[in-house]
């Protein structure tokens, strides 16, 4: 009961910025900003980089927020701007990411039925294309479920688990014939 309600006001602060209400923008990019930076560092992996793509997603969202047809999607909305602008900073620098943490490439190696260093396993991740990548980064690594993904990326759900399975099997490919860029 207590959580609808919390959800109906930010519901309405939602529609009050989509209204051109700065201030209530002002508020949702607070209230999201430390999820916001969680997923602009596991992209970037850098600091900089992560408040960069975090400046240019918000003020990309702040410009178009009129054009948000559903106030209930807000995060998932700005969350796949900021991974675009994450993978356009990315993309300019042509940077391969690589993990710090090998646990959570332990986990991945292992769901993916992977046998690889990390290194390795990063490598091969940024030969996939972004959707793919997007793809698997989100189910191995954030642990989310497909129907979340559809939601994030706004594809149907049988078109995420596409994604996944191409690019499982584009790195098992890649892994097996060390082919890298």
């Amino acid at each position: 009961m207590l959580e609808e309600a919390v959800n109906q006001e930010n519901i309405l602060v939602v529609k009050s910025a989509i209204k051109g209400n700065k201030d209530a923008f002002t508020t949702l990019i607070h209230q999201y900003k430390k999820d916001l930076y969680k997923i602009a560092y596991m992209y970037t992996k850098n600091e900089d980089d992560a408040f960069e793509a975090i400046d240019e997603a918000v003020y990309k969202a702040y410009i178009s927020i009129k054009k948000l047809k559903d106030p209930n999607f807000f995060k998932t909305w700005i969350t796949k701007i900021l991974i675009n602008e994450c993978i356009n900073i990315l993309r300019k620098k042509n940077k391969i990411v690589l993990e710090d943490n090998n646990l959570n490439h332990e986990v991945a190696a292992m769901d993916l039925n992977l046998n690889c260093d990390y290194e390795e396993l990063y490598k091969a991740i940024n030969t996939l294309n972004d959707k793919q990548k997007m793809a698997i980064t989100l189910k191995y690594f954030d642990d989310l479920k497909t129907s979340t993904i559809a939601e994030r990326m706004k594809v149907p759900e049988n078109t995420v688990k596409s994604y996944i399975r191409r690019g499982i099997s584009s790195l098992r490919n890649t892994l097996r014939g060390d082919v890298f860029l």
